[in-house]
């Protein structure tokens, strides 16, 4: 499909887009104009190559593809991408993907052509790197989140039982990892006696219904002290509607659950002050009506 311009030129679009980009004359293969980030791509300077034929600066092992590419209703027209090698001076050749489309102008049939350049080995490197260094500071913030929360995650793989405990999860428990045996039932034992049926029910209809997984419930630490834990989570399952993993987050509550009960405590004293103030009010209207009575 042909794009006429009309207005703006993409030559001057092309200027202002980071990626490498290129316009070439669709009968010729001349390369007509090219923006700053494909003169450092091929490391060669614009004037040393315009007016070429592109296909000079392709490895020649992919000079048919990009002419088949080019060619018309080809992968260009059909809004695909080419990966070819191009040449460089001094250097190895690049592998990049190509894009772009065909448009008119002035009556000359032209391709414009958008480069997704491979990073090179260095770069790549560089990338991991950084990707490390944010991966471990991404993990120490939400270290100290989690801590300040009182939060920690688990994850269940439900093939093998197996339950994966955060370090916040083994502090909230009070528990070391050598004595956790990391199974479900594993698990189950630090519930509350009286809350450890409503929660593995809980769960199981999660996992059968894919309903909601969000509860409130007591657990009893391996030092013999009773907290209020949430929980929530999601699961996932496979193709055959299987549940295969289930990710959790659950915080301690302990202190939330005691100012609310404090909280109702208070309450509950109000109205009694407020019921004996009644009484009161009631027993000396009672009083003051009888005193009157006896007057008259």
């Amino acid at each position: 499909m042909k794009k006429q311009l009309t207005g703006t030129s993409y030559e001057n679009i092309q200027e202002r887009i980071p990626m490498p980009a290129l316009q070439l004359a669709v009968e010729s293969g001349a390369i007509l104009s090219c923006n700053k980030a494909f003169e450092l791509l091929v490391n060669k300077a614009a004037n040393s190559f315009i007016g070429q034929d592109f296909s000079t600066l392709i490895d020649s092992n992919y000079a048919d593809k990009f002419n088949d590419f080019i060619r018309p209703e080809g992968g260009l027209d059909n809004a695909e991408e080419l990966r070819i090698h191009l040449t460089r001076p001094r250097q190895k050749s690049r592998p990049i993907s190509i894009s772009g489309f065909r448009f008119l102008e002035g009556g000359l049939e032209k391709l414009q052509l958008f480069l997704h350049a491979d990073p090179s080995k260095s770069e790549k490197t560089h990338l991991q790197n950084e990707a490390i260094k944010w991966a471990s500071q991404s993990e120490l913030l939400l270290k100290q989140a989690y801590e300040v929360a009182k939060m920690g995650h688990w994850e269940l793989d439900l093939a093998t039982n197996r339950l994966f405990w955060s370090d916040e999860v083994f502090t909230l428990f009070d528990c070391k990892l050598n004595e956790f045996d990391d199974s479900y039932e594993a698990f189950l034992k630090f519930i509350h006696p009286d809350d450890r049926q409503k929660v593995k029910e809980a769960y199981d209809n999660h996992l059968l219904h894919k309903s909601s997984y969000d509860i409130v419930h007591r657990i009893i630490t391996n030092s013999g002290q009773t907290k209020y834990i949430r929980e929530r989570c999601k699961t996932s399952y496979d193709e055959h509607n299987k549940p295969i993993r289930s990710f959790g987050v659950v915080a301690d509550i302990t202190d939330l659950i005691a100012s609310e009960l404090e909280l109702q405590e208070k309450i509950k004293l109000l109205e009694n002050q407020k019921n004996e103030i009644e009484e009161l009010n009631r027993l000396m209207e009672l009083t003051l009506e009888q005193a009157v009575d006896a007057v008259i």
